[in-house]
């Protein structure tokens, strides 16, 4: 700082004021405080300050400000006129202990009055509370009630559907006093709002985004009844999808390889938020196989030593910290010294004495972990040193066991370095994908594990399950120690991944027939041609026995036709193709369709005879009209078990059409004739012959 000779003249006759008033022999003054014998204390310390009263400041040089610990004086001031502060109070401050909480009271001349000030003092040795240019002020009310005020809280921000983070205002709350407090709100319409106690609740109302504020009080319950205001900002961010991951793959080597590098951007599926953070955690579990919990004791008085401050982890994302930890330096066998976990400054330490004499000596470092519940051996040695100091509690000597550490790029891409080159073993990772702006609600974690073993037979082949039928399809794995999670499969019997109910290959059949009513619906005549060709591989072998793609077939019955494909990788499926045969037999009573009389009069043979699957059907309903092109009889079971043909004269303008020379005879089947108004209900050249006993009826 550049200060100009006045000014430095100025600072040199304050300071020599200052340092004059500190030696000053205070007199008894009104209410009789007396300053403390600084003989009498171990430690001092020294406060510039400033009365005010009411917020003006104090103009009389008889106003006395006084520090107390109970009702023990520590402090005394003495006022001096200083420019545009008016009176300046020194005060020295005197205590036997490096710490101490202190309170002030006011001896204010004019109204002859002690007031408790709400300044209070922390005592610290040789600290000194406020200076010449910026004075502590000492405050207090001739109606012993502080005003109030709340500092700034600052811009709160959540994600649509997202309440905000509770605030809890006493936080930010400045009073003086003990007075009890109420805190109230200005309603928003766009934010729900509650307080309990002094947490403010705060959630957006359905539908809003954007900024908004909400305007805070609080109010003393005394009678004055004082407040203070704040207003807040709360901006609600338009909503987006939160990150997801799909399955990291492990991996699995054998010892002198190295793990593949991989992208967490390839497994996260789902974020559309501005920014995504990656991270990672070891996955640290108790052992099946527990060691019990190493008493290790140091014997013996050493004249050298030599000190370690350690940290003890597991890559850097994990400090070991459990009551039952510890750690122990070995020196030819014996233990030359043992430390315990300590927290200090955040941190968990490890400070270790190791008692020697030789200074060629090696020193290796085991750590039992109560969270492992395994004792630990360092891999490196460290020399010792007679007063050598390792590492200290602002830089530790870092220990860490972690054979595997993941490092994550900032592109996403993850290489996992191997620490240790002679283990074996697998160590699983959590990797977490979080948003940057709202970590703590919309984030995810994946596990993934990681090993290396002796020779690859030890690895298992794990395969790509596409579908999520839990098979795999063939070509495509990875090699792990263990099941990496959904979408894989520990076999590769899915030819087909694609679709979850097809495991073989994709195969097809296209059919060609022109029998029945319909052409290529799977419905034929007795007898008619159908031609099967199956696609999706290089062999075929239908259930008939023949291996070519192509099937001609003549079915005289319904008949069920598969295939299995093999593929020149040696995948097969299967696939299965039902033809329809359409009997002499009416087994519906539908206009049309299968089994209907209209299809079995189409199939039937020329002076061929058709029957109802009686009792199960007994009818059949017309809504267009029939065409008999062949000789046919249509018979019902008995004269007892007649079926009825109704003809539905509001859908159609007659009922048959017989072609020349063909002839319908009916033989115990009624006709019943809906609506007919005077329509026909036979109709061309053809004849029709009825027998036995048939009923024709009009509604």
């Amino acid at each position: 700082m550049i200060m100009n000779r006045k000014n430095h003249k100025l600072l040199i006759t304050l300071l020599i004021v200052f340092f004059q008033i500190l030696s000053l022999d205070l007199d008894a003054q009104s209410p009789g405080w007396v300053k403390p014998d600084g003989t009498e204390f171990n430690f001092s310390a020294n406060a510039i300050t400033v009365l005010q009263m009411d917020g003006i400041n104090s103009s009389n040089e008889e106003d006395l400000i006084a520090v107390f610990v109970g009702n023990e004086i520590r402090g005394l001031s003495k006022a001096i006129l200083l420019g545009s502060y008016g009176y300046v109070h020194f005060i020295t401050l005197y205590s036997n202990l490096g710490s101490e909480d202190m309170t002030i009271k006011v001896f204010h001349k004019e109204s002859n009055t002690v007031y408790d000030a709400h300044t209070k003092i922390k005592f610290k040795v040789q600290e000194r509370y406020g200076s010449l240019d910026s004075p502590l002020e000492i405050e207090v009310f001739s109606d012993n009630d502080a005003p109030l005020f709340i500092n700034n809280v600052g811009d709160q921000q959540t994600i649509e559907g997202l309440a905000f983070t509770s605030i809890d205002m006493n936080d930010y709350l400045v009073q003086p006093d003990p007075d009890d407090i109420i805190w109230t709100y200005t309603p928003n319409a766009d934010l729900m709002v509650d307080f309990e106690g002094s947490s403010l609740q705060v959630e957006g109302v359905s539908g809003f985004s954007g900024v908004t504020s909400l305007t805070v009080r609080a109010t003393e319950q005394t009678t004055n009844q004082k407040f203070a205001e704040t207003t807040i900002l709360f901006n609600i961010i338009e909503g987006y999808s939160h990150p997801l991951w799909n399955t990291i793959p492990g991996q699995g080597i054998v010892k002198d390889s190295q793990f593949q590098i991989f992208n967490l951007n390839d497994f996260e599926n789902q974020y559309e938020g501005p920014c995504i953070s990656y991270d990672y955690t070891p996955l640290i579990t108790p052992s099946d196989d527990p060691d019990i919990i190493p008493d290790w004791q140091v014997d013996g008085f050493f004249q050298n030593n030599m000190t370690v401050t350690a940290k003890i982890i597991f890559t850097p994302q994990y400090t070991f910290n459990h009551p039952d930890d510890r750690l122990a330096a070995i020196i030819n066998g014996e233990v030359r010294g043992v430390a315990f976990p300590v927290i200090q400054d955040d941190n968990v330490l490890y400070f270790l004495t190791i008692g020697g004499g030789s200074a060629t000596a090696s020193i290796t470092l085991r750590f039992y972990s109560g969270t492992l519940q395994k004792e630990l051996t360092y891999k490196t040695s460290l020399l010792y040193v007679p007063h050598k100091i390792e590492g200290n509690p602002d830089i530790p000597f870092i220990i860490d066991f972690a054979p595997l550490e993941p490092v994550i790029g900032p592109d996403g891409n993850v290489q996992i370095i191997i620490r240790d080159t002679s283990w074996t073993g697998e160590q699983t990772f959590i990797f977490g994908a979080r948003d940057c702006f709202f970590p703590e609600f919309m984030h995810d974690e994946t596990n993934a594990s990681f090993c290396i073993v002796d020779q690859e037979s030890y690895l298992i082949k794990y395969y790509v399950d596409n579908d999520g039928d839990g098979f795999g399809g063939p070509g495509n794995f990875i090699l792990a120690c263990s099941w990496p999670g959904s979408g894989y499969a520990d076999n590769n019997l899915d030819c087909d991944d694609t679709d979850s109910n097809n495991t073989g290959l994709m195969v097809g059949i296209d059919m060609v027939e022109n029998s029945g009513p319909i052409a290529n619906d799977g419905y034929i005549c007795s007898g008619g041609q159908v031609m099967l060709t199956a696609t999706g591989g290089t062999q075929y072998s239908w259930s008939t026995g023949h291996n070519s793609n192509v099937l001609d077939i003549n079915p005289l019955i319904s008949t069920s036709y598969t295939v299995t494909v093999t593929n020149n990788v040696g995948c097969s499926g299967s696939k299965t193709q039902i033809i329809t045969v359409e009997g002499g037999v009416v087994l519906n009573n539908h206009n049309s369709g299968f089994g209907s009389l209209r299809n079995v009069l189409w199939c039937i043979a020329e002076g061929g005879t058709i029957l109802y699957d009686q009792p199960v059907n007994n009818a059949t309903i017309l809504t267009e009209a029939l065409t008999v092109d062949k000789n046919v009889s249509i018979n019902g079971l008995s004269i007892n078990a007649r079926p009825v043909i109704t003809v539905d004269f509001n859908n159609t303008t007659h009922g048959l059409a017989i072609h020349p020379n063909k002839t319908l005879t009916l033989i115990n089947v009624d006709l019943k004739l809906i609506n007919p108004q005077n329509k026909p209900f036979f109709l061309g050249p053809g004849g029709i012959h009825i027998s036995q006993l048939s009923k024709i009826t009009e509604e």
